[in-house]
């Protein structure tokens, strides 16, 4: 069973717009599915709309996970409730994503077919026009952690280095391999999901995808990127820009030294910067 787990946080509204589009993208009962709506301690009244909204979906499971536990926490949590009940691959989406005919379909198909522990689809915006334009192929070497991953630092970059790392995504007309996946929504299989352990709660906001796939590829386990499932990703959430500054930092930091294994004067001098 596939295991839908959408995050919400002082979003409702959204949520309904992205369950909505769940049920009419899976026709036909052609995927044996549940969605699981998990509040991650709202400060609004999500949790009581949701509730009340979908207490008579058969479809649909609302949960609370009380506090704030940041997006790896509050993912993790409504894996952990989608594999008890049963679910051997989880589709994990933020609530401001609308999915597209037939791009749920697509990813499960490319999970299976490809035995792969996750996948991803092309990400739009609101527009329709591409929000996410490249798929990594390149290794996740020293340059890509303390050069591309600077936003500052890589819009300076020619195109000939980028395209080591990097193949826009409009060129891909079918699934293939990538180092990195993009966060917003994903599919895993719930095997290999767990056997990495999932996200990485040490870690409240920022850095995920980054982790979980340095995780995957360590573990020789695939990412895959699928051009055909499209989805739009509508960036419905807001947050405080010195708070996002400093999880990105600390993030980023714990990324560096745990993951990446890199020293700890590099690490300080790079936090520095």
């Amino acid at each position: 069973m596939l295991g839908i787990i959408i995050l919400n946080y002082n979003s409702w509204e959204l949520v309904i717009d992205c369950v909505n589009s769940i049920k009419i993208t899976i026709k036909d009962n052609a995927i044996n599915y549940k969605i699981y709506i998990i509040d991650n301690g709202s400060k609004n009244d999500s949790y009581e709309q949701l509730s009340k909204i979908y207490a008579n979906d058969n479809r649909c499971v609302v949960e609370s996970t009380g506090e704030n536990l940041g997006f790896s926490g509050g993912n993790n949590y409504g894996s952990k409730i989608a594999i008890k009940d049963g679910c051997d691959t989880l589709l994990i989406t933020n609530s401001d994503v609308v999915f597209t005919d037939n791009s749920i379909y697509l990813m499960y198909d490319a999970l299976k077919k490809y035995r792969a522990a996750l996948v991803y689809p092309y990400v739009m915006n609101k527009d329709g026009s591409v929000q996410c334009n490249e798929c990594m192929i390149g290794k996740r070497d020293w340059f890509y952690d303390f050069v591309i991953l600077r936003e500052q630092l890589n819009k300076s970059l020619p195109q000939r280095i980028k395209n080591k790392y990097f193949i826009n995504v409009d060129t891909i007309k079918e699934p293939v391999e990538s180092n990195m996946y993009y966060g917003c929504c994903y599919m895993v299989d719930a095997v290999k999901y767990v056997n990495v352990n999932m996200l990485d709660e040490n870690i409240f906001l920022y850095y995920e995808e980054n982790i979980l796939s340095t995780k995957l590829i360590q573990n020789a386990e695939k990412i895959i990127f699928v051009p055909g499932a499209k989805i739009y990703h509508l960036c419905g959430a807001s947050s405080d820009s010195k708070k996002i500054k400093m999880y990105v930092k600390k993030s980023r930091d714990y990324y560096l030294r745990y993951y990446k294994k890199y020293n700890k004067l590099l690490c300080y001098i790079d936090k520095k910067i």
